[in-house]
């Protein structure tokens, strides 16, 4: 029956399907599967990570979810990845496609994630040898993997690489590295250089002048998103400002052409005031709609580090400051900066001069001896009204060890709801991650309710004084997380109990409350306030989704 359907009425179907079931489709007879074949391999993903099975459309959007943008937004029709998971499948399909070349020439994206099936590095470079010429079609190229690492050099092998629109990844530079052709990519990310003498062996990225979005990460790197729900950034400080001077390797202080970028993102490198005329020099920064400094640095002081900690003054002009003027249609940031003297002012005047932001995802790292309150105070009253977005985060460093005279005691977390009181002005928010303690929340949702568009809340429980109970500790034969178990189960359903009646109350104060998520240490819950309130634990993870970024 149906094979008797015209060939677009059969794509149309096998692309609503997951997977697996157009596989089982494809298996029926001989023409389904010729039919089927090129939807199967048309995006591979190679993920070895746990599965949930309890959630079926779940599990259907993750596959899409893996699809760049930059391909769903030219393609007419929806793409489910396939997934690879054991080492089984890996190798039967690489072993396919060096069988049968044309299988090759359907894959168009090709994805590999942070946990690979556990097979040796050198197998993997062997088999991507082989089939690295066959991949006549490949328009998207992605190696996430942190264990397994391959050497740059292995993309020269590909027939036409300009095809190829996005290229990411965490590779082995060990020569220069030409791009000459790679002049169609439009989204590149440089991760995992270690070094400004790996990064120098990019030849000038405005040879490239298709190139829409450009991310540089010192170390390792798991995606490209710019936007995300999940916590932006580790605890764990650049303490020690890196001298390699990155982006003056990458990009030359004089250039003829200039990039039109829409989304930068510089991770894990230190910068000082000359990088700036480097950007300025390459890039079209009054074009940029997105901008990403993720755990960087700003080096204030180039004495002696015990020196820099008796400094208490801001030179007259930083990074920020130069760099501001030309951020004119800035609409999307993500800005987790930090210095020597732990001292936010800059980012605080940044802040206030970006009028078209509208989403914010930022981390404040404060000085131990400053007045928190005062600092959020700041940093609210120089927040604009037309944010729809904002992600907060704030941790307190204790590396400057000489006090200010005023701050004898050092900071907590503790803040007062009354430094955050200008958060109620932010009338535009759909999306809300903020820390908060949680004997604070009924106070906090007083504080929230003229928020009438929130729509998403996401709630991080700060460590107080009263935490979860230490589990028992014995010497016997019995398995140790017995006991943990045992102690611990009463409280965490006590938990869920008393944040569901949290929920309740957000969803009558709040009209237009869809997901409410509490984040305490490892424990994660999320509840659906669409309709009745409830606890869905497969959104955990899954919270951009929710979110469509």
């Amino acid at each position: 029956m149906l094979q008797e359907l015209p060939l677009e009425i059969l794509n149309q179907i096998s692309y609503t399907l997951v997977p697996s079931d157009a596989l089982h489709l494809a298996y029926t007879n001989k023409y389904l599967y010729s039919c089927l074949l090129p939807r199967l391999y048309s995006s591979l993903v190679i993920d070895s990570s746990k599965k949930n099975y309890q959630n079926q459309h779940l599990i259907k959007h993750k596959s899409y979810q893996r699809i760049p943008n930059i391909l769903k937004a030219t393609s007419s029709q929806t793409i489910h990845s396939t997934s690879i998971k054991s080492i089984y499948a890996l190798r039967l399909v690489f072993k396919n496609l060096a069988n049968h070349p044309s299988y090759a020439s359907y894959i168009q994206i090709l994805i590999i994630d942070n946990e690979f099936p556990d097979i040796s590095n050198l197998e993997i470079t062997h088999m991507l040898s082989q089939i690295m010429p066959l991949l006549t079609n490949l328009k998207v190229f992605h190696w996430f993997s942190l264990t397994k690492m391959i050497p740059f050099e292995l993309l020269y092998e590909l027939k036409f690489p300009n095809k190829l629109l996005e290229l990411s990844g965490n590779f082995i530079y060990t020569s220069q590295t030409n791009l000459a052709g790679f002049n169609n990519l439009k989204i590149i990310n440089l991760s995992s250089f270690q070094n400004s003498a790996n990064l120098a062996k990019f030849e000038n990225l405005a040879s490239l002048p298709n190139l829409s979005k450009v991310i540089i990460s010192k170390n390792f790197s798991c995606n490209n998103q710019l936007l995300s729900s999940k916590n932006i950034t580790s605890n764990s400080l650049l303490t020690i400002p890196d001298s390699d001077p990155y982006l003056s390797v990458l990009f030359p202080q004089s250039s003829t052409k200039k990039l039109n970028l829409s989304s930068f993102c510089l991770k894990d490198i230190n910068l000082d005031l000359k990088d700036v005329d480097h950007l300025i020099s390459n890039i079209n920064l009054n074009h940029l709609n997105e901008l990403s400094i993720k755990n960087c640095t700003e080096s204030f002081f180039h004495q002696n580090i015990l020196i820099n900690g008796l400094r208490r003054n801001l030179p007259p002009v930083t990074f920020l400051d130069k760099l501001t003027p030309f951020l004119t249609n800035l609409t999307k940031l993500n800005l987790d900066l930090s210095n020597e003297l732990y001292n936010n002012d800059s980012i605080f005047k940044f802040l206030s001069n970006l009028p078209k932001l509208t989403h914010l995802i930022i981390k404040l790292n404060f000085n131990q001896y400053e007045n928190i309150n005062y600092q959020l105070f700041k940093f609210f009253t120089n927040l604009k009204p037309n944010l729809t977005y904002l992600n907060f985060d704030f941790d307190i460093s204790s590396n400057i060890i000489y006090p200010p005279p005023n701050y004898a005691k050092p900071a907590t977390f503790n803040y007062t709801l009354s430094s955050i009181e200008k958060l109620s002005s932010l009338k535009n928010l759909y999306y809300l991650k903020f820390p908060i303690l949680q004997f604070q929340i009924p106070q906090f949702l007083l504080l929230i309710k003229p928020l009438s568009k929130l729509s998403h809340l996401q709630l991080v429980l700060l460590q107080s004084a009263c935490e979860t109970p230490s589990p028992i500790l014995t010497n016997n034969l019995i398995c140790q997380d017995y006991f943990n178990t045992s102690f611990l189960l009463d409280y965490k359903l006590n938990q869920i109990d008393q944040f569901k009646i949290y929920a309740l109350d957000f969803k009558q104060s709040l009209s237009n409350l869809k997901y409410l998520s509490f984040s305490k240490k490892d424990d994660h819950f999320v509840f659906d306030c669409i309709g009745q309130v409830h606890l869905n634990l497969d959104l955990v993870n899954d919270f951009d989704h929710l979110l469509n970024i």
